[in-house]
């Protein structure tokens, strides 16, 4: 664990800048990228998504995934990791990540000892970090990431997966507020 919490400190992470909880989505500093993560879990897979957007707010990729657990911070911790993955092949630097998982932004920063299921995944993430530039991992209320939240419904009601064309999400799931379970299906 020791290890863990040295290649954070190691790391030239930012942590995330301390504004309160806004209660809506906020867009990065200019020249940076925010790329926000979540997963729907369910009873057999869950679905992870990860949606970056420039200063603007303008969508520069949308993505999901399915993947064969059903653990809640295992799935939030793939998700984190799948929009690395993103900044990483698309050059987007630099960039804040967003999850609404306090524990595991709390790891990534250096804060928390990783749980035992998260402590692969987080010393993955940890070494991809290590070839972006400046990142900054933040943690953000789920009512400032709606977008990444409603994402991952929809691709698992519709089994769309993959990075996806950003003009054929439809508006409703880009909306940064929740929308009605039978919309997007849970």
């Amino acid at each position: 664990m020791r290890y863990l919490l040295d290649k954070a400190a190691a790391l030239e992470v930012q942590p995330g800048r301390d504004i309160g909880h806004p209660s809506v989505w906020i867009p990065p500093p200019p020249k940076w990228y925010k790329i926000n993560s979540d997963v729907a879990v369910r009873s057999d897979h869950s679905v992870c998504s990860a949606v970056g957007r420039d200063s603007q707010g303008v969508i520069v990729f949308a993505t999901t995934t399915r993947v064969n657990v059903t653990e809640p911070s295992v799935g939030e911790a793939l998700a984190l990791k799948e929009g690395l993955s993103q900044v990483l092949l698309r050059k987007l630097q630099p960039a804040v990540l967003e999850s609404d998982c306090q524990e595991l932004i709390s790891t990534l920063q250096g804060s928390l000892q990783p749980a035992w299921n998260i402590c692969s995944i987080v010393e993955e993430i940890l070494l991809m970090a290590r070839c972006v530039g400046v990142i900054e991992f933040s943690y953000t209320p789920r009512s400032t990431n709606y977008l990444a939240h409603n994402l991952a419904k929809w691709a698992d009601r519709h089994n769309v997966l993959g990075a996806l064309d950003v003009n054929s999400i439809p508006d409703f799931v880009c909306n940064d507020f929740t929308l009605p379970d039978s919309i997007l299906g849970d």
